[in-house]
């Protein structure tokens, strides 16, 4: 069955506010009431740029950004983790998984990864 296009009400604003305020796209297409590939039509269409920046792991650049910002936010601290990182980009606008950040800390704090796994927390006796 072929037929046209449903005309979809979507506000850019909204999208962009909700995007920025970390809702997926699944629960952005539920606030507008219609299908996750409406959606995806609706930006396909519409050229949007969503507000986060993703990083890509075959780009040499994007991990050096990503990189530098564990450094930098590390600052001498050992005892900054992947926890404490995931709330750093949380902070910025940059899309990034943990296994990213896992990845990164590999890449430029093994001395601290190795301190950090070597003291562990009692939590019960």
């Amino acid at each position: 069955m072929v037929g046209r296009r449903r005309v979809v009400n979507i506000d850019e604003e909204k999208v962009t506010k909700l995007r920025e305020e970390r809702y997926t796209w699944t629960d952005i297409a539920e606030e507008f009431n219609v299908s996750y590939r409406t959606l995806l039509r609706w930006r396909q269409d519409y050229n949007f740029q969503d507000p986060y920046q993703t990083i890509d792991d075959n780009n040499p650049q994007d991990l050096e950004i990503l990189d530098s910002l564990i450094i930098k936010h590390k600052h001498g601290n050992n005892y900054v983790g992947e926890r404490m990182h995931i709330g750093l980009m949380r902070t910025t606008n940059l899309n990034v998984t943990r296994k990213q950040i896992r990845d990164s800390l590999d890449r430029v704090d093994k001395d601290g990864k190795l301190l950090r796994r070597s003291t562990t927390i009692v939590r019960r006796r």
